[in-house]
């Protein structure tokens, strides 16, 4: 059978992100939205509690399953994916935007994760270890045919 509960360290956590989504993000919300603008000071909050797109690398030229969260608890069960799932979706019930505007690698990490040189890494994720300023992640493809198919 498969136990769908919820770990209580996972719950935790899980009820931070929705305090914080709750307590910062619903009552900028509205006004972000009509200016296109996150607030910096929400933004710097967020990345003071360690919230970001895309993670914050610890330590700069870590491993791959590092970056991404593969860790495993004491019992030996990974875990910080769904801790990532279950803060996405509290952070979204406070404003889905507000998240995608969050400092961090975004969708530029895990290539860099997968397939950077250790040297690269190190080089470009110690970026993101900056507080002053945040620095955002982004991600680039060109395809000489068009299309989608990126290999």
């Amino acid at each position: 059978m498969i136990d769908f509960e919820i770990d209580p360290k996972l719950k935790m956590f899980q009820q931070m992100a929705r305090g914080f989504a709750k307590a910062e993000m619903r009552p900028i919300s509205l006004e972000c939205d009509k200016t296109y603008t996150p607030k910096d000071e929400f933004l710097a909050k967020a990345y003071k509690m360690g919230l970001s797109l895309g993670g914050k690398p610890k330590n700069a030229g870590q491993s791959d399953s590092d970056f991404l969260g593969a860790q495993a608890d004491k019992s030996g069960e990974r875990f910080t994916s769904r801790l990532a799932a279950l803060s996405a979706e509290e952070l979204c019930w406070g404003d889905a935007a507000l998240l995608m505007s969050l400092p961090g690698p975004g969708l530029g990490g895990p290539p860099l994760a997968f397939t950077g040189t250790p040297e690269q890494q190190k080089k470009y994720f110690s970026i993101f270890k900056k507080e002053d300023p945040l620095h955002f992640g982004a991600y680039g493809l060109t395809e000489p045919g068009a299309g989608s198919d990126v290999s």
